[in-house]
């Protein structure tokens, strides 16, 4: 079990090993680099470890030793380190790798290796395929065994078989992501001829070409790139004071992770912004509805929500790169401010997305998708506290999601966030808050118990399953589990489908229904949008676009005011939010 809890806290903290690329300086021909000759035996278990790891995840058909329970289909490299670590690590003594490594400081660094060269992959086979003037492919999901045929990578004429040159390949790949971890150089391109533009960019940043196709049609080619490169760039660590555990100011929330945890962070808006009405900040430019998170010359932007922090990194002298520093961070898991319920972890841009709901007063909230509750307990926090709220009002939340084991994640974080079960002897999932004024309840629900228990709420939101385009950063082997059907096709139906279900449940009077996503895809954005506002639930239902209040020198001429689409930045992840009020 520690296993588990060490790897998810190592891919959280690391977000992947994934930044930007370096210059390839060695060749693949003939010899390793020669770096390697130096390195000490430690080092050398962990990238023959990290070879283990990778070869069922390049080569589905591989015969490694360790590759017992082998599949046919391609997995994660996630999934293949946890597998390794469950057959190797499990039953080691303390001091089984030479010079007294940890088994910490080995299973992170192994992670770092398997993971980030998984990620990178598209790059190295790029390289590996230049360096032996082959043709370039199409690039190849899972490594086309077939292709390693003309590949020479060892200078040893005998070791000519297809087994050996995957595990070479695997090596290589993983001895450049190495030197890659230690390089400080802000360098990163690769000679890249007769390649189009998505190709190229594909290559550049290890990203599938149809993804970054997709892209290349949405955007303009400066947007794209910026978007490629947060994409592999550590994202920020955001936290969101718990008004409700900590009623105290930003600020002082801010003073007590310093005294208490020792860690830095600072207040995201300014003192002197107005957030009356609990509504966003918006200033438009030419980019139409697409903004940043924070000011910006080449784009319109929205400024911070109310209990919004960033966490500050944690350096010394002797960390070289933002890998490094990230890995070192201290364990947020671990943290007094955090056990005790004072913030929670969440994105800038999924706390603007519960902004843009504009909650006030006593009002009932729907969280159609609820995931494992981010989002319903900004929701609460909300309620509970803003300039709106009178005393003595009872606002109630419904959390649904149609899987189970998500309701009861929420359900084990209610007590550390404030709320208690309303009845200790009967099993059903309500759960109140109260700060002596205002009161706050929170239902979890599955379908069935939504359907036959409620009609109407004040707000809707649905928070839908996408292809987490915007947060890949976050969740970076994903980009090789996506394929184009899914999101051109599959993810958008789904959407749709959701997002019909659950307009059915907001109030003719004036309720309020918020769509939104982690994707940066017109795909699942806008083209859904336009599907649900052709759709007779639409047409019927009183729904009408709630455009978003937005300041701006320029005349805007845009029939999508009521969407905005925030792209990933240092300061946030990528969301796309659309908005309707129902008045019947």
């Amino acid at each position: 079990m520690m296993a588990w809890i060490f790897i998810s806290l190592v891919i959280l903290l690391l977000n992947h090993t994934v930044i930007c690329f370096h210059t390839v300086k060695n060749s693949f021909q003939g010899q390793r680099y020669q770096a390697i000759q130096s390195i000490d035996a430690w080092e050398e278990q962990i990238r023959e470890e990290a070879v283990d790891i990778l070869l069922p995840v390049f080569f589905p058909n591989s015969n490694s030793d360790d590759n017992d329970d082998s599949t046919q289909q391609p997995i994660t490299a996630e999934k293949s380190l946890k597998r390794f670590l469950r057959k190797r690590y499990q039953k080691l003594q303390p001091h089984h790798h030479s010079h007294n490594k940890t088994a910490n400081e080995s299973r992170g660094r192994l992670a770092a290796l398997a993971i980030g060269t998984s990620v990178m992959r598209l790059r190295y086979w790029y390289n590996v395929i230049s360096q032996n003037n082959l043709q370039m492919q199409p690039i190849p999901y899972p490594i086309d065994s077939t292709t390693i045929d003309s590949l020479e990578l060892s200078s040893d004429s005998s070791n000519n078989t297809n087994s050996i040159k995957e595990r070479e390949l695997c090596r290589c790949m993983i001895d450049e992501h190495a030197s890659y971890l230690t390089s400080t150089s802000t360098s990163d391109s690769i000679p890249l001829q007769n390649c189009d533009i998505a190709t190229r960019l594909s290559i550049q940043y290890s990203i599938p070409t149809f993804l970054t196709t997709l892209l290349i049609k949405q955007y303009t080619y400066k947007q794209v790139e910026e978007i490629c490169i947060q994409m592999n760039n550590p994202g920020p660590i955001t936290l969101r004071r718990n008004a409700i555990q900590f009623p105290g100011s930003d600020e002082d929330l801010c003073q007590y992770l310093l005294d208490e945890d020792g860690v830095k962070a600072r207040v995201c808006r300014q003192p002197h912004e107005d957030y009356q009405n609990n509504k966003l900040l918006i200033t438009a430019n030419s980019n139409g509805n697409r903004y940043i998170v924070g000011s910006s010359s080449d784009h319109g932007y929205i400024k911070p929500p109310k209990r919004a922090l960033k966490l500050l990194p944690q350096q010394s002298n002797n960390e070289t790169t933002a890998v490094e520093q990230r890995r070192n961070q201290k364990s947020i898991w671990s943290m007094k401010s955090w056990m005790n319920g004072y913030f929670e972890v969440q994105d800038m841009g999924s706390q603007i997305i519960v902004q843009s709901l504009e909650l006030s007063g006593s009002e009932s909230v729907l969280d159609y998708c609820a995931g494992n509750g981010g989002k319903t307990f900004a929701i609460a926090s909300a309620l509970m506290h803003n300039d709106n709220v009178r005393a003595q009002q009872h606002s109630q939340i419904v959390a649904h999601d149609i899987v189970e084991e998500r309701l009861r994640q929420i359900k084990g974080s209610m007590k550390r966030v404030g709320f208690q079960k309303v009845n200790e002897k009967s099993n059903e999932s309500i759960f109140s808050a109260s700060n002596g004024e205002n009161k706050c309840t929170i239902q979890l629900c599955t379908s069935t118990d939504l359907e036959a228990s409620f009609n109407s709420f004040d707000a809707v939101l649905v928070d839908a399953p996408c292809s987490s385009s915007g947060v890949l950063r976050r969740r970076p082997s994903q980009r090789w589990e996506l394929t184009e059907e899914d999101v051109c096709e599959a993810l958008p139906n789904l959407q749709l489908e959701i997002l019909l279900r659950a307009a059915s449940f907001v109030s003719d009077n004036v309720g309020r229904l918020v769509y939104s996503t982690c994707s940066l895809l017109e795909e699942e954005n806008e083209s859904v949008v336009k599907r649900f506002e052709q759709s007779g639930g639409y047409l019927s239902g009183g729904f009408k676009p709630w455009d978003f209040d937005i300041s701006s020198s320029e005349e805007e001429n845009n029939d999508m005011q009521h969407t905005i689409t925030l792209l990933p930045s240092d300061e946030s992840d990528g969301f796309f939010i659309a908005r309707w009020k129902r008045v019947l």
